[in-house]
């Protein structure tokens, strides 16, 4: 009669019946940091090398060439609104400051996304959501244009006077 009390079938049915769900629940859970991580590296690359860029151009040149090179480096950012809000027009909005005359050149890109239902639920719950019910990723770039040995030298900063100031 005891091994009849004994039997344990039907408890792994149990408990992956409540396993299951929790699993899911946490995939769901960490799903939208990984959005947010993956817009927040891609918009930092694109803003560190639109400053390169942007340290070469001329004042004339820097509206036609570091805008659209940024975009093209923001395109990896799939056009889907939980990674970028597109619906509307293009979010991303685009600053530069600085230009090839300059000794330091700032990038700054700021981008809206759209959380997940459940995430979406939470975060306006805890007023982390702008007007708009979207998650704000800002990514920010300063970089020296030139070195201080550039700066200091007595052919100062124009290239042309460095042809021969080597020349005995």
């Amino acid at each position: 009669m005891l091994s009849i009390w004994k039997n344990n079938n039907g408890q792994a049915t149990v408990e992956a019946a409540i396993m299951i769900p929790a699993i899911f629940l946490l995939l769901l859970l960490l799903i939208q940091p990984g959005i947010y991580l993956y817009d927040l590296c891609v918009m930092n690359e694109a803003a560190s090398e639109t400053c390169r860029v942007l340290t070469t151009a001329s004042d004339s040149e820097k509206s036609k060439i570091c805008e659209p090179f940024a975009r093209r480096r923001l395109s990896a950012i799939p056009q889907q609104d939980n990674f970028h809000v597109h619906s509307s027009g293009c979010s991303y909005e685009i600053e530069y400051v600085g230009s090839q005359g300059d000794n330091e050149v700032q990038v700054t890109i700021k981008n809206q996304l759209k959380p997940l239902p459940l995430i979406g639920f939470l975060s306006d719950m805890f007023g982390l959501l702008n007007e708009n019910n979207c998650f704000e990723v800002k990514a920010e770039s300063t970089q020296v244009s030139r070195p201080s040995w550039v700066t200091n030298s007595p052919q100062g900063k124009n290239p042309e006077n460095w042809v021969g100031g080597w020349l005995p």
